[in-house]
């Protein structure tokens, strides 16, 4: 019988390509973690935590990863939140994350960038754990795992602090737990990538539900199928008690969604009018194939109906009125479409069609040709 330790070197492979990025980021630094958070020179938050003078690595602009450093710091300071957060009410929802950070970190504020790492990097190999188990039920060599275990959106999130990896481990926990009948893992999994980041969380919830409707041929959908969303809408009661702020955050929501297909169509016009040059086509077959894999994902959730189809149509529907923000700049465009690439890729592992494997085999590639160039990978200054 083969040694089941050997399903799992790809872990091992990735663990590697992990460490090598941080190593070779923090040699660069000195040492320095806080080159990962991104903290913007200008930034409010910046100024308030000492800037450079408090050690502190500066850029020229700051992104999200600002953010979920401020909560790991203080999770439980509502005051000092409301202060420096951009928009508390969104920002707190997603509190899995730094919460993970601020327990990795130990209690030390000059750990909070470390832990930071840290959850990702575990996360990671959570879900790769999880996710070579769901390819060995199907008869999958775990060597697939790669493609997701190297996935830029996880490269690139680890290299800002983003929770990709945490999400994306919490929701292939709950499909694991789905496809073994343990609701209770479900409903755990599920609750947890919903309080991580709903861009994920939320279509695999729906995606679930819809299926486990479906499959059983009943209107009453399993209650710890619908655990997750009470959870969700508690949290943001909470979360909306202990802010102030608009009930409805309209410049956030339009700044990622508007009308179906339109951005997805200027994206492509832009990439293809665009000069050529170092991604450009490269963006244009990501553009491409991430669109088809969404049409397909619909078309074989009407004929197949499992969990991994409804999920990755739900998906599909989900991110198709992405406005072109979303669509042309790298980091966003792969993190923000990893959920289709892998409920699609688990509903090929188990039917084996070969459009749906050509299509996820052009996301790879495109994905990996956009990495050298990606924001996240230059040189720091």
């Amino acid at each position: 019988m083969r040694d089941r330790r050997s399903l799992y070197w790809p872990l091992a492979v990735a663990a590697a390509v992990h460490l090598a990025l941080a190593g070779w980021y923090l040699v660069k630094t000195g040492g320095n973690t806080s080159f990962f958070v991104h903290f913007g020179a200008g930034h409010p938050v910046s100024a308030a935590y000492g800037g450079a003078a408090a050690g502190l690595w500066l850029h020229a602009g700051a992104y999200d990863g600002i953010a979920y450093y401020t909560i790991a710091r203080s999770p439980f300071a509502i005051d000092e939140l409301s202060r420096l957060l951009d928009t508390p009410r969104y920002r707190y929802r997603r509190i899995v994350y730094p919460l993970a950070a601020a327990v990795l970190s130990l209690g030390r504020v000059e750990l909070v960038s470390l832990g930071l790492l840290l959850a990702n990097f575990f996360a990671m190999i959570l879900g790769g754990y999880w996710l070579i188990r769901l390819l060995a039920a199907d008869n999958v060599a775990s060597a697939w795992s790669l493609l997701y275990l190297l996935h830029p959106a996880l490269l690139t999130s680890f290299l800002l602090d983003l929770p990709t990896a945490v999400v994306s481990a919490a929701v292939i926990f709950a499909l694991w737990s789905y496809r073994r009948n343990f609701l209770s893992g479900v409903a755990v999994g599920l609750s947890l990538a919903v309080l991580t980041w709903e861009g994920l969380g939320l279509p695999a919830t729906i995606g679930l539900a819809l299926a486990d409707v479906v499959t059983r041929r009943t209107w009453r959908v399993r209650w710890p199928l619908l655990v997750p969303l009470g959870v969700m809408l508690g949290w943001q009661a909470v979360v909306y008690r202990l802010f102030a702020g608009p009930l409805v955050l309209t410049e956030k929501v339009a700044s990622v969604f508007g009308y179906p297909g339109v951005g997805w169509w200027r994206a492509l016009r832009t990439a293809v009018l665009a000069p050529l040059g170092a991604g450009t086509p490269a963006q244009v077959l990501l553009l491409l194939c991430l669109a088809a894999l969404g049409v397909t994902a619909v078309m074989r959730a009407l004929t197949r109906r499992g969990p991994f189809d409804a999920a990755a149509a739900v998906q599909a529907f989900f991110i198709a009125g992405f406005t072109v923000p979303n669509l042309i700049l790298p980091v966003e465009l792969t993190r923000k479409t990893i959920g289709l690439w892998l409920f699609a890729f688990l509903g090929f592992a188990q039917h084996r069609d070969r459009w749906t494997m050509a299509l996820l085999l052009g996301v790879a590639a495109a994905t990996l040709l956009l990495g050298p160039w990606l924001p996240t990978v230059a040189l720091p200054r």
